[in-house]
């Protein structure tokens, strides 16, 4: 009898049978494999699904037939399984197969016209028609020697494809270094789909005279190779490394050249090293044709504790700027969140630290994305602490917060006060006998320097100070279904040490000696509403409509505080909000002498069967009963009107391809709109989005602001009715296809345009390419603009400079066109 007859005596006699017996079968079978280390059948015996009684689910168990991921020891204990029309050989020495073979273990399955296998040293050696499928790598070619366990050896003349990027080629020579790495010489690769015809030629390719890819690493390397799109060297790298899968890698990045109009032609060689899954480092290298040279470096962090350490830290270096007399300019920023632990007990601390070297960074380096771009620099630094002591919910705060102000001759700002330090203690006791309370006690020294504002006799010229405080809260809320009732009790207590022996009051003829000061202010409100509902329908939709009245009163007390200075308090924005709070003022130095009524009252429709929201539409007004008339400073005027301006303000979301937002202050004695506000966004599906608001603001009867604000992404064929196909969230619309993006913001009362972003996107397949011209308006008299061009090689590399961060913040439902994902293909998928 023939050996592979004795291999097979189970598969009826040597017929030429299909494998039905392969290492992802269903367990319920029976099966005889085959092992060729053994030479002995092994029987896997399963449940037989007609012996159990009817009716009777079968149950499954676990197994490791269909594993993912086979490890190399776990291979090597895999039966092997041979097909072929003939075979012939010596037993446990060497097997010839030929027509049709078929040689099978674990996730390799490999076919030839032809196999010779010699068992002593595990050596196969298959010619015509060669193919091998190992965990959805793909090779074909004419003649291959390997090793079968070790996965060593080579193929001649290989085409290749593989699963993790779709990523083919061919070469001369493949050399299988192990079951990870392997060494491809005379090499061609690409991401292209191949199409048919014999002078097919993909959009771009690397041709290189070694690629050596590591399977587990995920990654390639290129030696003594090129880059070429549409014929052409793109990238001038012989050597460089690539990615294989969507996974982070350390190496040199493509090259970035950007244009802008402040430092001219300006490229970039960023490196990047991924210290480990929870660490990163970007390192970048820039030259600008009018700066010189520049290094940035950014570090990212997320340490594995329960809760987190988070962060990242960037640090900015230019050693001789040409534009400002070969001066040094820097620039830092640290932001950290995360946890602490001290003498047993475990704080929270926050950390926002940035600094800059000169006042003109903010506008030299306007169109880097860090945080250094403001006139305001934080140096924050905060510790928290939180425990439940006696019943009550205790947290206790540390703070230091200042400020580096970045001052403009032409256009100063007032800075702010430095914190240094505060601290801030916070109890809260809820439902004791129904009732509600927190108590919040606070101490911070305010400190700024302001000797211009106290040159020029400002209002903002106020003393330094150590400020205390302490809020007593008490409510009892009463609360049903279909309403509520919230009496309310606050009681503030505030007291100032000033640094200097008297306050002077500016612009003002009043003199205080005072070194410290005190305020007492008790507030007493009411918060009450009901809620009634109907079933509607409307557009041939079921919908749930509510009615929601509200009535908020507040009684505040005169105390005399418009002469003490103001360190943190300011007007508060007019919206639905603040509409119903006791104090017209945010911050602690300014609590509103108020007495008045608010009522207002808000209908929803919501969707019965999901409870979402599908529309809302908002009406309030404010009665004043008694004139406020404490001011943020004493030459303030108190309000005469005794009736607010009335706020209106409607949502709808009737459709997921819809939202429409609109609030509208109208002022009743002038019959005109105060402030108005108009968005709208429609998103009827994937890559399709276009958003406008149109703001409005009338600062007096002939002063009024109007500026509209569109932005958008869309298709350009859908000019023409070619609407693609919908591949989903980051995959695009199909091959050939450009896109429009754009955001203008318009002030139409100066009729000039303001901040602009526009731009194209070109989606091939295999290949994108994006274009983008940013213009930013930094002063009243000075914008900056750039271009920003990239070329993205799916599943390869992108060269130029990235857009996404601007396109992102500027474009609302603004969706990548090729998104990067964690989801790895499966071996299943090309699995035979």
């Amino acid at each position: 009898m023939p050996i592979a007859c004795r291999f097979f005596v189970a598969l009826l006699f040597c017929a030429n049978v299909p494998l039905w017996a392969q290492e992802d079968a269903s367990p319920l079978q029976f099966s005889t494999d085959i092992n060729l280390d053994e030479q002995t059948p092994q029987q896997h015996h399963s449940v037989n699904p007609t012996a159990l009684p009817q009716g009777q689910p079968i149950l499954g168990r676990p197994s490791r037939i269909i594993e993912e991921k086979l490890q190399s020891v776990d291979r090597r204990q895999r039966p092997t399984y041979l097909e072929s029309d003939q075979s012939s050989g010596r037993t446990d020495l060497e097997t010839t197969l030929e027509g049709q073979v078929q040689l099978r273990r674990g996730d390799t399955l490999i076919r030839a016209d032809r196999i010779d296998y010699y068992l002593p040293d595990d050596q196969l050696k298959a010619r015509g028609n060669v193919y091998i499928n190992r965990g959805g790598d793909v090779y074909r070619g004419p003649i291959l020697d390997l090793k079968v366990d070790s996965f060593e050896g080579f193929f001649t003349n290989p085409d290749f494809q593989l699963n993790k990027n779709d990523g083919h080629g061919s070469a001369e020579r493949i050399e299988f270094v192990n079951d990870k790495q392997s060494v491809a010489h005379k090499a061609f690769y690409t991401t292209c789909l191949r199409k048919t015809g014999l002078s097919w030629l993909p959009d771009w390719f690397v041709k290189a005279e070694k690629i050596s890819l590591d399977m587990d690493k995920n990654e390639g390397y290129a030696t003594d190779a090129s880059i070429r799109f549409k014929g052409l060297p793109v990238v001038p790298m012989p050597d460089f490394g690539f990615p294989i899968n969507n996974e982070r890698r350390s190496g040199l990045l493509s090259p970035d050249y950007v244009f802008d109009s402040v430092s001219g032609f300006t490229i970039k060689a960023p490196y990047y090293w991924n210290i480990a899954p929870n660490r990163d480092l970007t390192v970048d290298t820039f030259y600008g044709a009018k700066r010189g040279l520049q290094f940035n470096s950014e570090l990212r962090y997320l340490e594995n504790l329960v809760p987190p350490n988070q962060g990242q830290l960037r640090f900015e270096y230019m050693p001789s700027d040409k534009l400002r007399e070969d001066q040094r300019r820097w620039g830092y920023s640290h932001q950290h969140t995360g946890f602490v632990d001290l003498n047993g007990s475990r704080y929270a601390l926050m950390i926002n630290h940035n600094r800059v070297s000169d006042d003109q960074y903010w506008t030299d380096f306007s169109s880097n994305t860090s945080k250094l771009n403001s006139r305001l620099l934080p140096l924050d630094t905060g510790l928290g602490w939180g425990r439940n002591l006696f019943g009550l919910n205790v947290a206790m705060t540390a703070r230091s917060s200042i400020y580096q102000v970045i001052q403009d001759p032409t256009n100063r700002i007032t800075p702010p006060y430095n914190i240094v330090p505060s601290w801030n203690a916070t109890a809260i006791k809820n439902n004791f006998g129904g009732f509600d309370w927190q108590g919040v006690t606070e101490l911070t020294r305010f400190k700024s320097a302001r000797e211009f504002e106290c040159e020029t006799n400002s209002i903002y010229c106020q003393p330094n100070v150590l400020r205390g405080l302490t809020r007593q809260q008490l409510s009892y809320p009463i609360i049903r279904p279909y309403g509520y009732v919230v009496p309310k009790l606050i009681y503030q207590a505030r007291t100032y040490q000033f640094e200097n022996d008297s306050l002077v009051i500016p612009n003002s003829s009043i003199y205080y000696g005072l070194n410290n000061a005190n305020v007492t202010v008790p507030t007493v409100s009411l918060n009450a509403g009901l809620t009634f509902e109907r079933s509607m329908s409307l557009f041939n939709r079921n919908y749930t409509q509510t009615l929601e009245p509200r009535v908020f009163y507040v009684k505040t007390p005169y105390r005399a505080q418009s002469y003490l200075p103001n360190y943190d308090s300011g007007v508060v924005d007019f919206n639905f909000a603040t509409l119903f709070t006791e104090n017209e003022y945010g911050g602690n130095d300014r609590v509103s002498a108020t007495h008045m009524l608010t009522m207002g009252a808000t209908s929803r429709l919501i969707d019965p069967t999901t409870g979402a929201e599908a529309a809302r539409f908002g009406l309030a007004q404010r009665v004043r009963l008694s004139e406020q008339n404490v001011g943020i400073y004493l030459t303030d005027i108190p309000p005469e009107n005794k009736l607010s301006d009335i706020l209106m303000g409607a949502t709808l979301n009737l459709t997921q391809k819809w939202k429409v937002d609109s609030t509208v202050q109208y002022n009743p004695e002038t019959h005109s709109s105060s402030r108005a506000s108009f968005g709208a966004r429609f998103n009827p599906s994937n890559y399709r989005t276009i958003s406008t608001s149109l703001r409005h603001q009338r600062s007096s009867p002939t002063d009024a602001t109007r500026i509209i604000d569109t932005a958008w992404q869309w298709p350009i064929s859908d000019l023409w009715a070619d609407w693609g196909n919908d591949l989903g969230p980051g995959r695009g619309l199909g091959d050939d296809r450009w896109y429009s993006v754009a955001r203008v913001n318009y002030n139409m009362t100066e009729s000039r345009v303001m901040d602009t972003l526009m731009g194209f996107e070109y989606d091939a397949g295999c290949w994108l390419g994006r274009v983008v011209l940013e213009r930013s308006q930094i002063t009243t008299t000075s914008a900056v603009s750039r271009i920003m061009f990239q070329m993205e090689f799916a599943g390869f590399s992108r060269v130029g400079v990235s857009p996404f961060s601007e396109l992102k913040n500027n474009i609302p439902k603004y969706q990548m066109l090729r998104d990067i994902t964690n989801e790895q293909p499966s071996r299943f998928g090309r699995y035979e």
